[in-house]
Formats: C-alpha cells, structure tokens, sequence
C-alpha cells in the first residue's frame, strides 16, 4: 500500500511538471489542486481514524454498562481498545471484555491460574499457582535468579532495546479458551511500505506502558498469592537462591536493572541487596 501511494505521487509529481512546461497557469492550478486533495485525504483519514477509536471506546463503555452484580473498582483499556481487564474488588472477581468479539468472561481470583508480561511474543516475567513462585512479590529475586525475572532486559543487542509490542498474558480456569491477551503497547507508526516502526525502550510511551502493566501483573500475582494454598508457597527468603555460575555481582547488577525498569521498589531493591550480600 505505500508503494502504491509513493508511485501515485511520483505520477502526480511528473503530471505538475509536465504541466508547468506546457503553460505555467496550469502547472499552477495542478499543484494547487494536488495539495488541496492531499489536505482533504488527510483530514478524512484523520476523521475515520477518531470515528473508530470512538466506536471501539463507546463498545467497551457498553460492555462494562451491561454487567450485572459486578462493580468495577480498577480497569484498564487495552491499547488497541479491543479489549479491557477489570476489577470487583468487593465480589473478588476479574472480568475481561473482548469488543471485537462482544465476549465478556468473569472470573473469581481462584480461577486466576497465571500472569506474565509479554514483549513481541517473549515472556519477561511471570507468576503462576501452585508453583515454587507462586505469590512471589514482583521483582524479588525469584529462584534461578534475577535474571529469570528480567528475561533478557538487559542484553546489549540494538533489537532488545526496541520493542513493537507488551502484552499482560493471563491464563484462567478455562479449558475451552484459558489464555487471555490485554494489549498495553503496539507500534502503530508505520514506514512507507506499511511496517511498523520499532518502538525504543527509553520512549515515554513505552515507560508509561510499562509502569501500567507491571501495576497489573503485580495486581493478578498478589490476587494469586491471596488465594493460594499456604503449604504451597513458600516464604520469599526461602525463594533467594544465586545460582553456582552466576556472581553476586551479576545479581546485583541484574537487581538494579529491574530497579531502573520500575519493576522494582526502592525498598524491594534494597532488601534483595542486603539478602545476597549476606548470603
């Protein structure tokens, strides 16, 4: 498609010309002409864009009016606003909307068996039940190391700095249709031949981004580790273990990664700190 549109204003380009060549006023009117259909083109684009973005959020609104015995105390939109994560902290039940579909699917936090952060398919971090994790405070050093929680945040490659796209996995007690996607970020800039243009980690869109979807998948993590079973998880401190190939250091420097993330707290930071310098 943005081939085309190239090719059709380059034909448009070498017409003008050809017209400025042949009489000057009709060069002039042709010019005119082209910017005014270039201007009209991208006001009308620019409005079908607004149109849909308001159906889509008029469709959510509509789905969340029409839910009955549930009163939503924390919710988020999804980036594309196909979807939408919401909370009934009084009933303890977690509903998804799904617009594109119309489906909406409620969930007691019994029912909430995992979450993870996703970023272009690869999962950075995660918190399931009934796992030696499970109900791990996010940004403690998990049981394999901080590295098991960053899942390669900190390499060097250009590529692990840029992202297109964050998505909040969860995975509920639903054996027809258990893995629920919420979208929190997608590259949606396009180049000229219509791929998207990578977003990089030190945008502000992607901060921002970042910041809500760790509020979430803390938010479900601590819903998990409410109502696990005690004799199945097991105490934070028990949970620190420096694996024999990595250093101290490495667990450090890991540990301040995550800091800088937003992931972790000041105090979390300083607490898992003091655990491996004294381990």
């Amino acid at each position: 498609m943005g081939c085309l549109i190239f090719i059709g204003g380059m034909l448009v380009l070498f017409t003008i010309m050809w017209g400025f060549t042949e009489s000057p006023i009709l060069g002039i009117l042709m010019f005119v002409g082209f910017i005014w259909g270039v201007i009209s083109l991208d006001k009308s684009l620019n409005k079908n864009k607004t149109n849909k973005t308001n159906n889509k959020i008029n469709k959510l609104h509509k789905m969340q009016s029409s839910l009955e015995n549930f009163t939503v105390s924390q919710k988020y939109q999804s980036y594309d606003l196909n979807s939408a994560i919401l909370l009934d902290e009084e009933r303890k039940k977690v509903c998804f909307l799904f617009a594109n579909i119309d489906t909406s699917e409620i969930y007691s936090y019994k029912e909430i068996l995992e979450t993870e952060i996703v970023e272009d398919g690869k999962t950075i971090t995660g918190t399931s039940r009934s796992s030696q994790i499970g109900g791990a405070i996010i940004g403690g050093v998990l049981a394999g190391g901080a590295g098991a929680v960053i899942g390669g945040l900190g390499g060097k490659k250009t590529s692990e700095q840029e992202i297109n796209k964050i998505d909040l996995k969860v995975i509920v007690n639903n054996t027809k249709s258990p893995v629920k996607y919420i979208n929190f970020l997608t590259a949606d800039e396009i180049d000229i031949d219509g791929k998207p243009f990578p977003i990089k980690k030190d945008n502000p869109k992607y901060k921002s981004a970042m910041s809500s979807i760790n509020h979430w998948h803390s938010l479900l993590s601590l819903l998990i580790k409410e109502t696990e079973p005690i004799n199945l998880v097991k105490p934070l401190e028990e949970q620190v273990s420096v694996p024999k190939n990595l250093s101290i250091a490495d667990e450090l420097k890991k540990l301040s990664e995550l800091l800088s993330q937003g992931i972790l707290t000041e105090e979390e930071f300083n607490k898992q700190k003091q655990k491996l310098l004294s381990s």
